[in-house]
């Protein structure tokens, strides 16, 4: 019987038989979600050269279900991987071929960017192929979660596809399809810096109201994961994406003459930006303080709290709410308080894009989608037996809900001296904690005394 060994020679009949298998399954299923190299149990009886073009043979070489999985034997591969190769770079290979022939080498290989590199040319031609192509990356992560070329196409091909589109911005559809590829390779291999890249570069493509979404998750994900560095370095640049595009928006919608007679007040975005601003670093703020005393032990708490300072010593106009306290005013690390700011900020979302879409919390009766998107004559028609405008109702439940307007901020100290009389008291939670607070202390006097 011949060893496994011979199986890694320059291809031959029985490496081309199995390479026209995997052509075979690649082929049948266009839908396939999920890939996997798993280990046979006849791998000793089916690694002998004269079994190998058995139809029992192919069976311990691949499986394919139904749900649209692939997996392929670990032993098999060697050989694929060589005669894949030898395949893509035939100088008798025909065009049409090629899409095969790239695939068959990136199930096995996905940081070929050669193969890569050679499926751009005939994908780059429809959106019909650009989201084939999505498909594709997204089946290669699977079983590649880390793979730099493969994430690098999947970015590649929705630039592409944004163009063709004539989009500025990728929709809420796409946003959530990528979150959902960027998370599944996270399960696959958590602290993934390829992933969460790939999150940072969305962030400029993304809407307003689907980044302010992100924000309760990502928050709760730190918690969960303390040690991902990647994670907290993306919450981070949400932040700052978010604030950045909210300098951008244009106001909220007038009130009607009939409203404001009501005394529905004008909202502006200069009014919510700085509510805004205010709660995402008051969130940042208490998280690092209560992940620090619950992970004392974590590097990246610590530096996740520098970035926090980093933002508040860039806004001056900040210091009133948060460097003018006095060190005398007590630590806040509370968890409800965390998820309530984060609560507003994800309703906000609601808020501006959908029209006041947070009737849930306000405990009364909400007009339909239609109502809301209509324009004032249209609401003057919305008025209750009560002589209630519903539509304007909701508008200051929602902004008060979303802290707009009289959101009350936790009152976290923040003067430089009362930050490091902090630190000073996590020295001794840990046998690390010690070196931590020693160079965070280094730090603020370094970065945070400059003026």
């Amino acid at each position: 019987m011949a060893s496994i060994a011979a199986l890694t020679f320059p291809p031959s009949e029985p490496s081309l038989i199995i390479l026209a298998e995997l052509q075979r399954a690649l082929k049948s299923d266009p839908l396939l979600d999920e890939l996997a190299f798993l280990k046979s149990v006849e791998t000793e009886e089916y690694a002998s050269i004269n079994n190998i073009e058995g139809s029992i043979a192919l069976q311990a070489l691949f499986w394919t279900a139904e749900n649209h999985k692939l997996a392929v034997a670990y032993f098999a591969v060697p050989p694929l991987l060589h005669a894949a190769n030898a395949a893509l770079f035939d100088p008798n290979i025909r065009k049409e071929e090629y899409q095969i022939a790239t695939k068959c080498v990136l199930v096995l290989n996905a940081d070929s960017y050669t193969a890569w590199n050679l499926r751009k040319k005939f994908v780059a031609i429809s959106p019909e192929n650009l989201r084939d192509e999505l498909k594709f990356t997204s089946f290669i992560l699977t079983k590649h979660p880390k793979s730099i070329e493969t994430w690098v196409q999947r970015r590649w091909a929705l630039e592409r596809l944004v163009i063709l589109e004539g989009q500025d911005l990728l929709s809420t559809t796409e946003y959530q399809e990528e979150r959902r590829v960027v998370h599944a390779a996270l399960r696959n291999h958590r602290r993934n810096y390829y992933a969460w890249r790939h999150m940072t570069w969305l962030l400029p493509r993304t809407k307003l109201a689907d980044l302010l979404g992100e924000w309760r998750d990502i928050s709760r994900f730190c918690r969960e994961f303390p040690s991902d560095h990647s994670a907290h370095s993306f919450k981070m640049a949400l932040m700052e994406t978010i604030l950045a595009l909210a300098a951008q928006q244009e106001n909220f919608p007038s009130p009607s003459p009939t409203q404001v007679a009501r005394g529905v007040e004008a909202f502006t975005w200069e009014t919510a930006r700085a509510r805004l601003e205010a709660a995402l670093i008051a969130s940042s703020l208490i998280q690092s303080t209560w992940m620090i005393e619950t992970f004392p032990g974590h590097e990246s708490t610590w530096q996740g709290r520098r970035a926090v300072l980093c933002a508040i010593r860039s806004r001056p106009h900040l210091a009133p709410a948060f460097l003018a306290k006095s060190k005398e005013t007590p630590v806040v690390a509370d968890i409800e308080a965390i998820n309530q700011i984060d609560e507003c900020i994800g309703l906000l979302g609601h808020l501006i894009f959908n029209n006041a879409h947070c009737h849930a919390w306000s405990g009364r009766t909400p007009v339909s989608d239609e109502d809301y998107s209509a324009d004032d004559s249209d609401r003057e028609a919305l008025l209750t037996s009560s002589g209630t405008d519903i539509y304007a109702e909701n508008l200051r439940i929602a902004v008060q809900m979303c802290g707009i307007l009289d959101i009350e901020l936790p009152s976290i100290p923040h003067s430089l001296v009362a930050e490091k009389e902090w630190a000073q008291l996590q020295s001794g939670r840990n046998d690390d904690a010690p070196t931590f607070v020693e160079r965070h202390l280094t730090w603020l006097d370094r970065v945070m005394a400059e003026r």
